[in-house]
């Protein structure tokens, strides 16, 4: 039997034991308390976080428009979306000040009968101003933004920045100058601008006898065009020189048969602008960009050229070398290893001259960016401006699209030089609208910059709008 001594020790083991036990679970209900204070911490800063930002989203609960001209395309107030009887391609122009014909002129194949019709009305464009991002940082070079009018209180104006305090802004040939040197665009910033030209994929349906916009070199070329896409099929060796061409014509736009026949370089002519009647020349534009999908044979060379004045650009995707040649006027100026691809697959291109830079992109991926110097200032800009070339093996080209840059003007709406009066004060910035013939900004406001303390956000697009 247990003695008296064994119970009482029993005893104390066992309300030791309880001791424990009850402190143990004390800790846990403490630990899973701190937890959960914790993650309701964290999320009353999660929800405090995103209230504030959506807070600071100007227009994504009560819906901003943009109301005027001055940003068309990139951004269109009221405007017509006009889908060309002829050809199919889809474009927009002013609502606001319409020819009084009613019709309008399709930039792509210059079809100038199609009418403006009232189911073809839409609001401008919806947009949002994101207050936030200037609380952190200041604007930059490129961006849009929406601001109060300098010159009146009541206004709130949407342009993009092009200068930045302490720069000296000018505009030669259409480029902006910053400090006597060409802003130049990425890639992305040009594609995000670009104006269309041409769109392969819309051949004419109604005008008969039209020339393509892309025509072989030669009578002899192995360029063929199927299916709205270009097939080469020679087997010339690819060395360096002999390329089969496949050439890029641009036509004049116009109200008869006739102009839509007559080779012309691209011109800086204003399709959203339809009743703009301009009171000088149209220009010669160089910067321009073009996007296609590409697939190249083993052994197959392909080769993209575009023309500046006097200057020759060729870069040379050979799948052989694995390399990525850059040529000006048969001079070899810059060599990159080639994205490794496959024989055959696919591929989207982006070849563009712009702001004095070649610029070439792969998939959605800037490869080479080379800046360059004119031989020739003052030479005319020659045609063919584009050209696609072909040797080694088969080479399939589709989806082919030119753009232009835009063509920014003095106040005059003339391709003379202008500079802006005054370095860019402190904490100021000026700015310009994408359609520089019918824009209002500070090429001609009495007070031509904007200061910082009137800059409301940037603009951006919706993501479900896009």
């Amino acid at each position: 039997m247990a003695t008296s001594a064994q119970i009482g020790n029993s005893i104390v083991s066992q309300a030791s034991a309880l001791s424990l036990t009850g402190e143990r679970v004390d800790f846990e209900e403490q630990r899973l308390r701190r937890t959960r204070q914790a993650i309701a911490a964290i999320v009353v800063v999660l929800v405090a976080f995103v209230a504030a930002r959506i807070w600071c989203l100007e227009g994504l609960l009560f819906p901003v428009h943009i109301s005027g001209a001055s940003m068309g395309e990139t951004l269109s107030g009221i405007h017509y979306r006009v889908k060309c009887e002829d050809c199919g391609v889809i474009f927009r122009c002013d609502a606001l000040d319409v020819p009084q014909s009613n019709e309008a002129i399709c930039p792509h194949c210059g079809y100038a009968a199609n009418q403006l019709k009232e189911r073809d009305l839409h609001a401008g464009d919806q947009v949002l101003i994101d207050h936030w991002v200037y609380l952190l940082g200041r604007p930059r070079r490129g961006e849009l933004v929406a601001f109060t009018h300098p010159d009146d209180d009541s206004q709130r104006v949407v342009k993009r920045i092009v200068g930045l305090p302490g720069e000296q802004i000018a505009i030669r040939r259409g480029d902006i100058y910053v400090n006597g040197q060409p802003w130049q665009k990425s890639l992305n910033e040009l594609r995000g601008q670009a104006i269309l030209v041409s769109d392969e994929r819309h051949p004419t349906t109604k005008s008969r006898g039209l020339p393509a916009h892309w025509q072989p070199a030669s009578k002899k070329s192995h360029w063929l065009e199927r299916e709205q896409a270009f097939i080469y099929s020679g087997k010339r060796p690819p060395d360096g020189k002999n390329f089969d061409w496949l050439s890029f014509r641009n036509w004049q736009l116009g109200y008869t048969p006739e102009t839509r026949t007559l080779p012309s370089t691209v011109l800086d002519h204003d399709s959203y602008n339809q009743d703009l009647e301009r009171g000088a020349p149209l220009n010669d534009v160089s910067d321009l960009l073009l996007t296609c999908r590409a697939s190249v044979a083993k052994y197959g060379c392909l080769v993209f050229a575009a023309t500046d004045g006097a200057d020759r650009f060729e870069v040379h995707m050979c799948h052989d070398e694995q390399k990525l040649k850059l040529f000006q006027n048969g001079t070899q100026t810059n060599v990159t290893l080639l994205p490794h691809r496959r024989n055959d697959e696919p591929i989207d291109i982006q070849f563009a001259l712009c702001d004095q830079r070649v610029l070439f992109g792969m998939d959605g991926r800037e490869v080479l960016r080379q800046p360059y110097t004119r031989t020739d200032k003052n030479a005319k800009q020659t045609e063919p401006q584009l050209e696609i070339g072909g040797a080694g093996a088969r080479i399939r080209i589709s989806k082919v699209k030119v753009w232009r840059d835009i063509y920014y003007l003095e106040p005059l709406n003339t391709a003379r030089a202008w500079h802006a009066e005054e370095v860019v004060p402190p904490h100021h910035y000026l700015v310009l609208g994408d359609n520089p013939t019918v824009s209002i900004d500070s090429r001609q406001w009495p007070h031509a910059e904007v200061p910082l303390a009137n800059i409301l956000g940037r603009v951006v697009r919706p993501f479900w709008i896009r």
